[in-house]
């Protein structure tokens, strides 16, 4: 069984990428299960009607479920193209920790591992807020064996990403593996070229990138995925080709990670800023 988790900063494309690969393993003839490990609950969104999402935090609630099989098969939600879903959802913000709900959701997992069997690929989508010891549960429970980050570009989301890598080493006993940097370009002038300087600073490979397109707004307007609306388009080959490095294991995982600590992070955010200021 394939298990992967998508991590990085919060609106950085997380859900998109992983419900699009959801989709096409589903589509190369194996089940699917996608867990949306956000609070937001917006991960099944591209799969399921928005009126249709529940979460297993809904479930917990009624508390008239006693069995955990009987929570599992409430909460799951079947996509329109076949992928399960099944969201651990949250507390109204302000009440509670969001970050409990995954971690009652992965128990339930454990309790009855047999409810997992019939799927070939887990896929994680995770909330990069590592600062939160519930969103690095996917990790530190052993469900989550490979990891991809996901960013751009831009400053914060590479000091997200950086964050993320910080907290997967504190967990490196998990027997998790950092399998790289998956890129969601904005159109920023000289992009690549700071990805790839800190792809080569923190020791993890670039395994794809997407390109920015409109195409990405107008699948999430109909409430779907880029391989299901727009298959034809410059996006969804950029997909396909991520999906056939992940699914190929193409490019060998993060041998020697070492996230940047605040001296190192500050020097190197000052030379991208320096090298973008040149082009103002």
């Amino acid at each position: 069984m394939r298990r992967i988790a998508f991590y990085g900063k919060g609106g950085i494309g997380k859900s998109t990428i992983a419900s699009n690969m959801s989709l096409l393993f589903q589509m190369s003839g194996r089940q699917v299960l996608q867990v949306g490990a956000d609070p937001k609950h917006d991960s099944a969104q591209r799969h399921v009607e928005v009126e249709e999402v529940i979460t297993a935090m809904d479930i917990f609630a009624e508390r008239t479920v006693g069995d955990p099989e009987d929570i599992f098969e409430k909460a799951i939600m079947i996509g329109r193209k076949g992928v399960h879903c099944i969201e651990a959802g949250g507390p109204e913000p302000g009440t509670g920790c969001a970050g409990r709900s995954i971690s009652l959701l992965l128990e339930l997992f454990d309790l009855k591992k047999e409810i997992l069997e019939d799927y070939q690929v887990i896929i994680y989508d995770v909330l990069g807020d590592v600062v939160c010891g519930g969103f690095a549960t996917p990790i530190r429970m052993g469900h989550a064996e490979e990891l991809y980050i996901v960013t751009s570009g831009e400053l914060m989301s590479l000091y997200a990403a950086n964050n993320i890598l910080k907290g997967f080493l504190n967990l490196a006993s998990s027997g998790a593996e950092i399998a790289g940097l998956v890129v969601n370009q904005r159109g920023m002038k000289k992009e690549n070229e700071i990805i790839e300087d800190f792809a080569a600073e923190i020791g993890v490979p670039i395994i794809g990138s997407l390109p920015r397109d409109e195409t990405h707004l107008l699948a999430e307007l109909k409430g779907g995925t880029i391989m299901e609306f727009f298959p034809d388009s410059k996006a969804a080959q950029a997909y396909r080709e991520l999906y056939k490095k992940i699914d190929g294991r193409l490019v060998p995982p993060a041998s020697n990670p070492h996230a940047m600590d605040n001296k190192k992070w500050g020097a190197f955010s000052r030379k991208m800023l320096k090298r973008l200021s040149m082009d103002i």
